[in-house]
């Protein structure tokens, strides 16, 4: 019997157990992985992830991007008491910011209207790398 087109196929961002299916669960927040709430918040902890990411090419958890695995560090990553430590190479400005952003507490993190007044936010497109 034929199956209907796309059946057996996995939607991107779908739900499965703790993970999700097509997106990277090392940029979820600590609370979110516990399941203990979500929100805007938790999307400013992703925020601090892409941006260290994208600067570093390594997590929160100092791995390099490509050999991050989803099972371990999700638990890692939930059971977080304490900021990530950071590449001692970002300036200044960079550390702060996702300082303000990689706390596991939520009640701790930056609020967005906060972070966007951020110098690293404000500062010139060229002026410095990540």
């Amino acid at each position: 019997a034929a199956s209907a087109p796309g059946a057996g196929k996995k939607e991107p961002g779908r739900a499965r157990g703790m993970a999700l299916e097509g997106a990277r669960s090392v940029c979820a927040a600590p609370e979110v992985l516990r399941q203990q709430g979500h929100g805007r918040l938790a999307d400013v902890w992703s925020l601090g992830c892409l941006v260290l990411e994208m600067g570093t090419r390594t997590t929160v958890l100092g791995t390099r991007c490509e050999d991050a695995l989803d099972a371990p560090d999700i638990l890692e990553i939930a059971q977080m008491r304490h900021p990530p430590a950071l590449p001692s190479t970002l300036p200044p400005d960079v550390a702060d910011f996702l300082g303000h952003c990689l706390l596991p507490d939520p009640s701790a993190r930056a609020r967005a209207h906060r972070l966007a007044l951020h110098p690293f936010l404000a500062r010139p497109p060229g002026a410095g790398a990540v």
